[in-house]
C-alpha cells in the first residue's frame, strides 16, 4: 500500500464507485495498516476508509459509542485510538470506554502513563465528550518493590500525579457529565493513613511541592490554596503520610482553574482504591466539590474501616448539596459512620444501599437521619426495617421502595403469611404511605422447598394486603444444589401468590444455571397460572412476550358491556 500512495496511476482510485471500493478493502484480508493509511488519499477516502479500520474494533458508530482497549503495544503497531485521533468526522463523542489491559509486569505503571497522555492528546482534539469510563486492571501498584538502597518515589509519584491529573482535568474540560473510573492500584501505596492526634506542622512543606508542579510545567495560579490541601491530607483525627522509605514529598492532584471553570460534571463513579487515597484523591475531592456535581457513586473499595470515617468527612466538606449517592461492593464500614454520613446530606433524594455493603445490617444502628427529602430508596431488608421503624411519622416524599432479600431468613415471608410483631409490610401498611414496592430476591441453592412451604401456608395465615409489590426480581445467585425441588414446578405458583405484581424479572449469575433449565424456567412462567396482572416479563435483560392483554383496570364492567 505504501507504494501505491506516491504513484501517479493510482489516482484513479478516488473515481471508484463505493461498490467496487468496499469490494476491494473491506475484507479481513487487507492490512490494518493499508486501511489507515488510505485515508491520506483524499478526503472521500478518508471518509469511507476510517470506518472499515474502526470496525476492525467493532467501532460502528464512533460518535456516539467507543471502546479503546490500550495495550503494552510494539512501538509502531496501530489500535483503535490512533483511527479515532485521526478521523476527522470524529469531533465529539456521547460515551467512551478506555481499557488499559496491560501485562501485570513491573514497568506497568509507565506503559499506563504513554497511553494517558495519548487519551489526553486525543480529547484535546475533541469539542466535548458526554460519558467517559476509566477501566484500569487490577495490577501491582508499582511502589511496593523494586526501589533501589537509597531511591524513592518522588519522582515517579510526581510524574504519575501530573500524567493522571492532566487526563483527568481533561475530561473535565471537555464537558463530561458522567465519570466512572474502575480499577488500578498504580502508587496507591506511596501514602499511609494513620489514625491519631497529630503535632507536625505541615503547611511549610507546600512550598517545595507547589514547586514541583511549576517545574513541570503547571503555572502556579492553577494550583489551589494550600489550606485545601492541607485539608486533603489531615483531619482532626488522621493523616496521610508518606509511606516509609518511599520519600517525603507530598505529592498532590490538582484541579486546574480551566477545569473548573469548564466542568459541567454531574455524575461520578469511584470504583478505584486510587481515587480513594493521595495523590488522587486531592483531584476526587476537588471534583465532588464542584458545584454541578449531584450524584456519587462508590463500589468495589475495600477501605480499612478506620479510613471510612476520614473519606466520608472529606466527601460531605467538599459537597452537602449532593441528592442521590449508591454504594456498591464497600467494606468495613461501621453502620454509625455510614448513618453520620448520609446525614451530612439534607437534600439527599435518591438512596441506593447495595445487599453487599458490609456490616450494614449491624444491630448497632445508633439513630437514623430525617431524609427529608427522600423519594427513591434502594437498601436490604434489615435496614428498611430498622429506618421504618424510626421514622413513623417521618420519610414523607418518598414515593419508590426496593428492597433486598434473601429468599431463607431475611423476612421475605412476612409479604406471605401473618407473622406477629413489626414488619416491613405491617409497617408500611400503619403508616399508609402509598409507594411503588418493588422486591429484590436472591434465590440461594434450594429455592423449590422454600416457595412450596409459601405456597403450602393455609389460607388463615395468608397475607391478603400485600397488593402494593408491582415488581418482583429472582436472581439464581447460587448454583442449585441436586435434592431440590426442581423449580419449575413451584415458581408459577409461588409467584401467582403477589397477586398485583406488574413486573416480572429473572435474572442468573454466571455458573448458577445451565441454558435449558433457564428456558424450562422461562416457559413455565410463561404458562403457569396466577399470572393475569403481569405486563412486563424479562429474562436477563430479555423481554419475554407473554402472550396475552395487560388487565383493565379500574374500569367498570358496565362500560365493558357497552
Amino acid at each position: 500500500m505504501s507504494q501505491l500512495l506516491p504513484s501517479p496511476n493510482v489516482t484513479g482510485i478516488d473515481h471508484l464507485p463505493d461498490e467496487i471500493l468496499s469490494a476491494i478493502f473491506d475484507n479481513s484480508e487487507v492490512p490494518l495498516e493499508d486501511l489507515f493509511q488510505l485515508r491520506l488519499v483524499s478526503r472521500r477516502l478518508h471518509y469511507f476508509a476510517l470506518p472499515l479500520y474502526l470496525a476492525r474494533f467493532k467501532i460502528k458508530e464512533p460518535t456516539t459509542l467507543a471502546h479503546i482497549v490500550l495495550k503494552d503495544r510494539p512501538i509502531g503497531t496501530l489500535d483503535a485510538l490512533d483511527g479515532l485521533q485521526a478521523a476527522l468526522y470524529v469531533r465529539s463523542l456521547e460515551t467512551v470506554t478506555f481499557t488499559f489491559d496491560l501485562n501485570n509486569t513491573p514497568n506497568d505503571t509507565q506503559i499506563a502513563m504513554r497511553h494517558m497522555r495519548r487519551v489526553h492528546h486525543f480529547l484535546d482534539s475533541l469539542t466535548a465528550v458526554r460519558s467517559v469510563v476509566l477501566i484500569f486492571g487490577d495490577t501491582i501498584c508499582g511502589c511496593c518493590s523494586g526501589l533501589a538502597e537509597g531511591e524513592t518515589l518522588d519522582d515517579g509519584l510526581l510524574e504519575w500525579s501530573s500524567t493522571a491529573g492532566r487526563m483527568l482535568n481533561k475530561i473535565l474540560e471537555k464537558s463530561c457529565q458522567t465519570l466512572r473510573i474502575r480499577g488500578g492500584r498504580y502508587l496507591s501505596h506511596a501514602f499511609l493513613f494513620r489514625f491519631g492526634k497529630h503535632d507536625k506542622p505541615m503547611s511549610g512543606r507546600f512550598t517545595a511541592l507547589r514547586n514541583l508542579f511549576r517545574n513541570r510545567g503547571s503555572s502556579q495560579d492553577d494550583l489551589e490554596s494550600p489550606e485545601d490541601w492541607i485539608n486533603v491530607l489531615r483531619g482532626d483525627t488522621w493523616t496521610f503520610e508518606r509511606a516509609k522509605n518511599t520519600g517525603t514529598a507530598l505529592v498532590l492532584t490538582p484541579m486546574t482553574v480551566l477545569a473548573r471553570a469548564q466542568s459541567s460534571i454531574r455524575s461520578l463513579h469511584i470504583q478505584s482504591m486510587m481515587l480513594s487515597v493521595p495523590p488522587l484523591l486531592h483531584w476526587t475531592i476537588a471534583t465532588i466539590q464542584l458545584s454541578s456535581m449531584t450524584t456519587l457513586k462508590l463500589s468495589k473499595l475495600s477501605i480499612n474501616r478506620k479510613c471510612w470515617p476520614a473519606l466520608f468527612s472529606l466527601i460531605a466538606d467538599a459537597n452537602s448539596e449532593l441528592s442521590e449517592i449508591h454504594l456498591e461492593r464497600i467494606r468495613q464500614i461501621t453502620p454509625s459512620d455510614l448513618l453520620r454520613f448520609l446525614g451530612r446530606f439534607p437534600k439527599l433524594s435518591t438512596l441506593h444501599l447495595a445487599r453487599d455493603v458490609e456490616s450494614i445490617d449491624s444491630y448497632d444502628l445508633g439513630p437514623f437521619p430525617d431524609f427529608p427529602c427522600l423519594i427513591s430508596l434502594a437498601a436490604p431488608a434489615s435496614w428498611v426495617l430498622k429506618l421504618l421503624s424510626s421514622q413513623r411519622m417521618g420519610l414523607g416524599r418518598l414515593e419508590s421502595l426496593t428492597i433486598f432479600y434473601k429468599l431463607r431468613n431475611e423476612g421475605l415471608s412476612n409479604w406471605l403469611r401473618r407473622t406477629p410483631g413489626p414488619s416491613i409490610p405491617t409497617l408500611l401498611k400503619e403508616q399508609k404511605r402509598p409507594l411503588t414496592v418493588s422486591l429484590d430476591v436472591c434465590l440461594g441453592n434450594n429455592p423449590g422447598w422454600r416457595m412450596l412451604e409459601d405456597i403450602d401456608t393455609p389460607e388463615s395465615a395468608r397475607r391478603t394486603d400485600i397488593g402494593d409489590v408491582s415488581s418482583l426480581t429472582l436472581i439464581f445467585d447460587e448454583k442449585l444444589i441436586k435434592d431440590d425441588i426442581p423449580v419449575t414446578s413451584v415458581l408459577p405458583r409461588w409467584i401467582g401468590l403477589f397477586f398485583d405484581l406488574r413486573h416480572l424479572a429473572i435474572n442468573t449469575k454466571p455458573n448458577t444455571i445451565n441454558p435449558e433449565e433457564l428456558t424450562k424456567v422461562k416457559n413455565s412462567v410463561k404458562e403457569g397460572g396466577g399470572l393475569a396482572a403481569i405486563w412486563n416479563f424479562e429474562v436477563d435483560g430479555m423481554e419475554i412476550e407473554l402472550e396475552k392483554e395487560p388487565p383493565l383496570l379500574n374500569v367498570d364492567s358496565n362500560d365493558v358491556k357497552s
